[in-house]
């Protein structure tokens, strides 16, 4: 199981459902924590991270083909970004 979750909505061939994304979030770097390397933070996550937040199936993974399609159409970058813009905690 993922550290973090985050629920978004999204439109997939002409409807709007509310997904949630379970993912792993990490940070780095920066020297007011004595590193010499530039700041840094990441989302991890995969297919097999996303589930429906729709009343009906609330918790239920989404299939693996429906899971693959949004990674095409979306982007994993761009679902990453979106992570870590609205990532709250540590």
């Amino acid at each position: 199981m993922r550290s973090h979750s985050q629920t978004l909505t999204l439109e997939h061939r002409g409807c709007e459902f509310e997904i949630r994304i379970d993912y792993d979030y990490a940070k780095g770097g920066s020297n007011s924590h004595g590193s010499d390397e530039p700041a840094w933070e990441e989302a991890t996550f995969d297919v097999g991270d996303f589930y429906s937040e729709e009343k009906r199936t609330k918790g239920n993974p989404l299939s693996k083909r429906l899971q693959k399609e949004i990674l095409s159409k979306e982007n994993e970058y761009q679902l990453g970004e979106y992570l870590l813009f609205y990532h709250v905690g540590e």
